[in-house]
Formats: C-alpha cells, sequence, structure tokens
C-alpha cells in the first residue's frame, strides 16, 4: 500500500472571502463554509475543491494559531494543475486580470508530477505563491 492523493491542503490568507473569490475566478468550487467557533470567536474557513478529490482549505491565521503548539515555518508554493491547454489558463487570468509572476517568465516548459508540461506562478491576493501546470492531453495522472 501507498499513499493514494492528495485529501486536503491548508492555505493561511488574511481574508478567506477574498480568497475564496480569487481561487473560485480560476476554477476552484466553494464546497464549504465555516466561522466561529464560540462568542467573539472570528475563526473563518472556506473549502475549495480542486480537481476530483482534493480540497483546499483557506483559513485565517487565528484559525491556525489555535491548531499548532508551535509556529509555523512557512511554506513553499502549492501547484494546481490545470486540465485544459496553457493558453486557455492564461486567457483565463487574463480575464479576470492577472497575470504570471514577472520574475518567473513563462509559461515554460517543466518535468512535474505527470511529466512533461507547461507552467507559470502567479501570486494570491495575500502572496502566497501559486503554480500551475498545464499537461499534454494524452499525459494520464498516475494511480
Amino acid at each position: 500500500m501507498s499513499m493514494a492523493n492528495v485529501d486536503h491542503f491548508e492555505l493561511v490568507v488574511s481574508d478567506v472571502e477574498r480568497a475564496a473569490e480569487f481561487y473560485a475566478k480560476l476554477g476552484a468550487k466553494v464546497v464549504r463554509e465555516a466561522s466561529g467557533s464560540g462568542a467573539g470567536s472570528d475563526r473563518q474557513r472556506v473549502a475549495l475543491q480542486i480537481g476530483k478529490d482534493t480540497e483546499m482549505n483557506l483559513v485565517t491565521p487565528s484559525d491556525v494559531a489555535r491548531s499548532r503548539r508551535e509556529a509555523l515555518p512557512g511554506g513553499g508554493h502549492v501547484c494546481l494543475s490545470w486540465d485544459g491547454a496553457m493558453d486557455q489558463y492564461m486567457a483565463l487570468l487574463a480575464g479576470n486580470g492577472l497575470k504570471p509572476r514577472e520574475e518567473r517568465g513563462g509559461p515554460s516548459p517543466v518535468n512535474a508530477t505527470r511529466g512533461a508540461g507547461t507552467h507559470i506562478y502567479i501570486y494570491d491576493p495575500d502572496g502566497n505563491s501559486i503554480e500551475v501546470v498545464c499537461y499534454p492531453e494524452a499525459t494520464p495522472a498516475r494511480v
């Protein structure tokens, strides 16, 4: 037996609603929202569906502080795959007033999880680095 897939991951954002709107423009679907857990709570969470079996949980810093005993050292980036061609994704970005990170260039070739593809990097509203990879149509997902 081995690990089968990424079930979910958590991304810390300053404004859950703003981040959810940003990722929805990029193709994610809101599947759950939750807020508060008692009097005076500022806890917020939004779960977004990414692909068939993975969720991205957008959380506030105070939510993370409640669930961690120690400070987090920070993260690198999240890579999401797009199920169409890169030119379609670039058109989606442009249609939403977004563009790839200039310092990373792109779109450019990459050898990623499913092999050869094309990728770009973007920033979300909180400056989190998001990589998006597109694979040729004939490239199946690993099982």
